[in-house]
């Protein structure tokens, strides 16, 4: 009897020890599931990155982006699918967003990895600036024009002040 109390006990205690083996085992998974899912948003934010600072220098004098020519950019994200870049305009601000799709692979979801850039246009801004300044610097001429020749006239008068 004493040997089937131990054969029961052992019978339970291997039991226990192959559940919490079965429990480690999924518990290790799991997080090297989350590892590796952290390590492909790592990458696929590391290109958005990259790829919107390389966009973000492609700009005109006047602070334009030079426009990639397709939506599409020729690198795929750690799931396969393509980044794309949107740009934008609102008042004198320009955007420049580099996305991917993330994991689920549809646009414009929570997983979705984005990167934005702004630049300054400056186009209408500077071309008020420079219209400004000539015509700051036009009145300022007549100004002094007008005010040496009345000093002129006021001279050959014997009006001296």
């Amino acid at each position: 009897m004493q040997s089937g109390k131990i054969v029961g006990w052992s019978f339970i205690v291997l039991a226990i020890l192959g559940a919490g083996f079965w429990v480690y085992l999924g518990h290790e998974a799991a997080e090297e599931k989350l590892r590796v899912e952290r390590d492909l948003r790592s990458k696929a934010v590391s290109q958005c990155q990259r790829w919107a600072e390389k966009l973000d220098a492609q700009t005109t004098d006047t602070g334009v982006y030079e426009r990639w020519p397709t939506e599409e950019l020729p690198e795929v994200d750690p799931w396969g699918h393509k980044l794309r870049v949107l740009y934008s305009q609102g008042g004198v601000a320009e955007t420049v967003t580099v996305r991917s799709a993330g994991p689920d692979g549809e646009w414009h979801t929570a997983d979705d990895i984005a990167t934005m850039r702004f630049s300054a246009n400056l186009k209408g801004i500077g071309n008020g600036i420079k219209k400004n300044a000539e015509e700051t610097t036009a009145n300022a001429a007549r100004g002094l024009v007008k005010g040496v020749a009345e000093q002129v006239r006021k001279e050959r008068k014997g009006e001296k002040e």
